[in-house]
């Protein structure tokens, strides 16, 4: 439910970062605080199809692995530091 407007979402999509396909987004594995640059804020959250690449991707860009709702709170408070 998003807080400031009390309404329930019923469909989430984000991008995987290494396709661009479209994958809902409580599913997708995500990597924060790594030394990509976001696209749509300060702090960038990057969705993949899987675990494994999120992984690998933090493995050779750094960042944490976190759950859907770990990075949405992340962003909305602003508080990742990029790990270089």
């Amino acid at each position: 439910m998003d807080e400031r407007t009390g309404k329930q979402a019923i469909s989430i999509k984000v991008a995987d970062f290494n396709s661009g396909k479209l994958l809902e987004a409580k599913s997708a594995a995500w990597i924060v605080g790594s030394n990509q640059k976001g696209l749509m804020s300060n702090v960038e959250q990057l969705a993949f199809v899987s675990k494994q690449n999120a992984k690998a991707f933090a493995k050779r860009n750094g960042g944490m692995s976190v759950t859907f709702e770990q990075a949405l709170k992340l962003a909305r408070m602003g508080t990742v530091t990029n790990k270089h």
